[in-house]
């Protein structure tokens, strides 16, 4: 029975000290040694301070990765006209927010541009 209660009251102990060790790995920090080489300490042959690996962040998703996958599917000519279109669109959009009051004919010129924009699916 003494051994049976030792081992519980072990167990308790040890438990959540595992988990807070087993977290702790995941931050350990990576060092490239050389080309096929990776260790968790700086290398040897490394000066000090070598660069690190691994980050501890993860680093955003580019917001413009969706567009350059749909682009790099269309073909040359196209794309090439989807990049005038969208540099014209940027271009008018920020001629007319300069002007007091834009017509309803430049705001229609944009929208028919956004409108062949998303029609050649860019």
């Amino acid at each position: 029975m003494p051994n049976l209660r030792l081992t519980l009251l072990s167990a308790a102990f040890l438990l959540p000290a595992g988990s807070v060790l087993a977290q702790e790995g995941w931050q350990q920090p990576v060092y490239k040694c050389n080309d096929h080489t990776y260790s968790h300490a700086p290398c040897a042959a490394a000066p000090m301070g070598s660069r690190r690996v691994s980050k501890t962040y993860e680093a955003p998703v580019p917001q413009d990765r969706a567009k350059a996958m749909n682009r790099a599917q269309l073909p040359p000519e196209a794309r090439r006209k989807c990049a005038e279109l969208e540099s014209s669109i940027r271009r008018e959009e920020a001629r007319l927010k300069s002007k007091p009051a834009p017509t309803q004919e430049e705001l229609g010129d944009v929208a028919i541009q956004r409108v062949k924009y998303r029609e050649m699916r860019c």
